[in-house]
């Protein structure tokens, strides 16, 4: 499969509904890597993506309930040839008594009331949802409507982006599991810069006491809850092999064949 985004070298119409990023918001892209004749768009969008999600979401300087972002120390793999690891786990909650699978909610109370979600718009600044045949802006990228990923509809989205005490992890959730899913891995006959890619199974999750604190919990749930929740991880790995420039002292994507 290819990933669910279209691409945009400069203005236009959204053939399907989503989320648009600008330029901006993509480190290290170029408005011509987003023309439709350019082959290895897709590994240069996936390492702007990958940079910017960590870049905001890393533990320094972000609270954020339920991820975990690494980025691993890049390792050599030839001359001028480095692989460059980005993965993300996510912890969700199981309600056994109403039988869904969320995002873990926020506490609503104590020092740590409403801490841990955040927007669309704080990690990709100016995105926009678009409806299909929507307008868009300029050059950039829409991230087509993740459902089929177990993230939000469309209105949800809609409704959320604009919304300063809005909460997009499960926008989120879906988009970390489509790039991983569906993004092109390197063979003898596909040139790609990804050159590994993983899903793990589920694994469970012991709940804090922290998470149902009496009076700072870092959860929206409380102990009386408990029995009837379940929490499980799912962590999505990412590695995408980088081309040193030692004469102009840049890098790009290696995207060839194996």
């Amino acid at each position: 499969m290819t990933l669910a985004i279209e691409y945009f070298s400069t203005s236009g119409n959204a053939t399907a509904a989503g989320v648009y990023i600008p330029i901006a918001s993509l480190p290290g892209l170029t408005s011509t890597e987003l023309e439709s004749g350019d082959a290895d768009k897709e590994s240069k969008v996936l390492l702007a993506l990958c940079n910017k999600i960590f870049d905001v979401l890393n533990p320094t300087n972000f609270d954020k309930l339920g991820f975990a972002v690494t980025k691993g120390q890049p390792t050599g793999a030839g001359t001028d040839i480095i692989n460059q690891n980005y993965s993300y786990t996510n912890t969700f909650v199981v309600n056994h008594a109403a039988n869904t699978l969320l995002q873990i909610p926020v506490p609503s109370s104590g020092s740590f009331s409403d801490v841990g979600k955040f927007r669309i718009v704080e990690v990709f600044p100016n995105a926009v949802a678009v409806a299909a045949s929507g307008s868009v802006a300029g050059a950039g990228i829409v991230i087509n409507a993740l459902t089929a990923y177990g993230g939000p509809t469309q209105s949800e989205v809609s409704s959320s982006i604009g919304d300063a005490d809005g909460d997009d992890r499960q926008w989120f959730a879906a988009l970390l599991q489509m790039l991983v899913n569906d993004s092109t891995v390197r063979t003898t006959d596909t040139a790609s810069a990804v050159i590994v890619k993983s899903r793990s199974n589920a694994a469970g999750v012991a709940p804090s006491t922290a998470f149902t604190d009496a009076t700072n919990p870092t959860t929206g749930i409380t102990s009386a809850q408990l029995p009837l929740r379940s929490f499980f991880s799912i962590t999505y790995s990412i590695t995408l092999q980088l081309a040193l420039n030692q004469a102009t002292q840049t890098f790009d994507v290696r995207h060839v064949t194996a």
